[in-house]
């Protein structure tokens, strides 16, 4: 590699100072060592390497100058500018490009990014390099009689970095890539997988590209006038654009080669100008812009097949996951079904397709209508929780199946959302199963109340016996020990209700129920619990469509909750108010209570679970609010708890009203 970098550098700097040069002057067009130079640094490998390279080059450019006739001081200057210029272009690189091939990483001139970088470091790096030598060589030459100025060597140096340096590294890239295999270097993966044949130009086409761009050259170099010259950058565009990047850009540097020499030789459009100097530097800068046209277009290429690629992996990927995710959906034993605004169904599995083909019916056997549906409800309301519905399956029998949904997409404006997601799930034997148990529950409490009562009365008689004692501690302590007996009864009772009440029933018989006036489900509450002087009910109160036993059960708990737990020494307060929106009833149960603490707001709606801020001072089972969320939840509906303003708790219930 040492050999090879120092022999490339110097035959191209010899050959530069022997055949480039105009006329009988060190007026060279271009200077190819330039980018030989840089390339031999980026192949060297370690600071060392690195080190010994820059300094390698600096001497044989030296050297190179001083054997073509260059005095000694001349010699010195270019040698001592060309090493200023490499170490800055490199410094540069490592700084605007650190993933390219040679600087730090493996990449090459596939993104304008890199392109960019690359060509800003060249660019800055010979201008410090131009600018050191012809300061120098202004004070230290003062007879150098051509080459010396600020744009001639930025001119000739910026043209041999771009035509050597940058197609150099691309054709160091391919090579590489080459020997791994055909490695696609701009997407990192195999060439051929990545980038389709259609999109580069076939034998054919390539014969007519370099046909035509010699007889383009040959014309407008032979015969036509310099103003037609830069129309040649048309063909540097067709060859950017349908040529792999490496081969654009040799055809390009060929091109900036043929027409150096045709200059060189006196002959085309900028042989014929005023000045040497005006020469060289309109040469140089037909060059430069035929190579970077080029390599802009094939970058702008490489760069298009890239996202191609990504794009084509991420749609493989996507269909992959689809895939899957149809394979997982149809073994799946729950119906999942999209339904859109239209109430068409998008996409389902084979559970949910069952469902489709089905009519829908109440539990009760009657019609569900369409804007009772979770999917429309979800739409309109947001999530539905869960929703009983009846369905007749093939073989004639009756299916119980329980239904939640929730919208996937709101609207541009906000409002209904576009679709909802609907899963079902077959639970007709769980609620035979319930039925069971509730049947074993309504036994089980029936015998345990029996005894219970029993006991309650020999407690009661014991009680009355103890009030003919003569007074003393044997009688107090007596006395204390049956109250304590009575209340725990109490307490036994309670639990057996809420076990049982817990247990529920399975089929729902949903009915018309009137909550407020004279005859309404929560006035015949508040006389059961005897709380009629603390409950303050809404003349408005709408009416649901609900199963009235377990309507009662739900409202008998969340009335008795409110006027269980105030604060000693307050009477409870509780005020039920509620509203229609969209076919739904928000009802609200607000008290005066001792409220709930925000982090147990959603943990109080589970089995057996107490607020520390009343398990210890109020007695309860801690079923009674989970029993609430089961029957709201078996109607389709919801609760949550929200603290009043001022002190105080309210229980927001949502079901269907009537």
């Amino acid at each position: 590699m040492f050999v090879a970098g120092a022999l490339a550098v110097a035959v191209l700097a010899v050959g530069a100072r022997v055949s480039t040069a105009i006329g009988a002057q060190s007026l060279a067009l271009v200077w190819p060592a330039s980018g030989a130079s840089l390339l031999w640094l980026l192949a060297s490998r370690g600071p060392r390497a690195r080190v010994t390279s820059l300094l390698a080059s600096t001497v044989v450019i030296g050297l190179a100058m001083a054997v073509t006739g260059a005095g000694g001081p001349l010699a010195l200057i270019v040698a001592g500018a060309s090493g200023l210029q490499l170490a800055g272009c490199f410094l540069l690189l490592r700084r605007l490009t650190p993933s390219l091939l040679g600087v730090g990483g493996s990449a090459g001139l596939h993104d304008l990014r890199s392109l960019v970088g690359f060509l800003g470091a060249l660019l800055v790096g010979t201008l410090a390099g131009a600018l050191a030598a012809s300061g120098l060589i202004e004070v230290l030459v003062p007879d150098e009689p051509a080459g010396s100025g600020l744009g001639d060597w930025w001119g000739r140096h910026f043209a041999g970095a771009v035509i050597v340096g940058a197609v150099g590294h691309l054709g160091w890239e391919w090579l590489r890539d080459h020997r791994r295999g055909g490695v696609d270097a701009a997407a990192g993966r195999p060439e051929r997988s990545t980038r389709p044949t259609s999109t580069y130009a076939r034998w054919p086409e390539v014969a007519a590209l370099v046909a035509v761009t010699a007889a383009a050259y040959g014309f407008v170099f032979a015969y036509a006038e310099a103003q037609l010259a830069f129309a040649l950058v048309s063909v540097a565009v067709w060859a950017g654009a349908r040529l792999p990047t490496t081969w654009a850009g040799l055809l390009s540097a060929s091109c900036g080669v043929v027409a150096c020499a045709f200059t060189l030789a006196g002959l085309g459009p900028f042989a014929g100008l005023d000045t040497l100097q005006l020469n060289a530097l309109v040469t140089q800068a037909f060059v430069i812009t035929v190579v970077l046209t080029t390599l802009a277009v094939a970058v702008g290429r490489d760069e298009r097949l890239a996202l191609l690629a990504e794009l084509a992996e991420a749609n493989r990927d996507k269909d992959a996951r689809i895939e899957l995710l149809d394979a997982v959906t149809e073994a799946m034993d729950e119906g999942i079904a999209v339904v859109d605004a239209d109430g068409r169904v998008v996409r389902s599995n084979r559970a949910a397709r069952t469902v489709i083909r089905s009519d829908i019916y109440r539990p009760d056997g009657s019609r569900l209508e369409e804007h009772e549906r979770p999917s429309f409800r979800a739409r309109r309301e947001g999530r539905v929780v869960l929703q009983d519905i009846a369905i007749a399956a093939a073989d004639g029998s009756r299916r119980i199946l329980s239904l939640r949904a929730v919208p996937l997409s709101q609207g541009a404006t906000g409002g209904e959302a576009q679709a909802a997601l609907v899963v079902s799930r077959d639970v007709t034997d769980e609620r035979v199963a319930q039925d069971r148990l509730s049947e074993f529950a309504e036994v089980a409490a029936h015998d345990l109340r029996t005894p219970l009562t029993a006991t309650r009365g020999w407690v009661e008689q014991a009680a009355d016996l103890v009030q003919d004692l003569a007074p003393g501690p044997a009688r107090d302590g007596l006395a204390h020990a049956l109250g304590r007996a009575e209340r725990t009864a109490d307490r036994m009772g309670d639990l057996i209700s809420d076990l049982l009440a817990s247990a529920g029933k399975a089929t729902l018989e949903p009915e018309e129920v009137a909550l407020g006036g004279p005859d309404g489900l929560l006035t015949q509450i508040g006389r059961e619990l005897r709380c009629e002087p603390y409950l303050d009910l809404d003349p408005g109160l709408p009416a649901l469509h609900a199963d009235r036993d377990l309507t009662h059960q739900l409202f008998t708990n969340l009335v008795s909750n409110a006027v269980k737990y105030v604060a000693p020494g307050v009477q409870p307060r509780v005020e039920v108010s509620g509203s229609v929106h969209g076919g739904r009833a928000v009802l609200r149960v607000a008290d005066n209570g001792i409220g709930v603490p925000e982090d147990q707001r959603e943990q109080i709606f589970d089995r057996l679970h107490r607020a520390p801020s009343s398990a210890g001072a109020y007695v309860g089972t801690g079923l009674g609010l989970s029993i609430c969320r089961d029957v709201v939840e078996r109607h389709g509906g919801s609760i949550r708890c929200e603290p009043r303003p001022g002190g105080g708790t309210v229980f927001v219930v949502e079901l269907a009203a009537a």
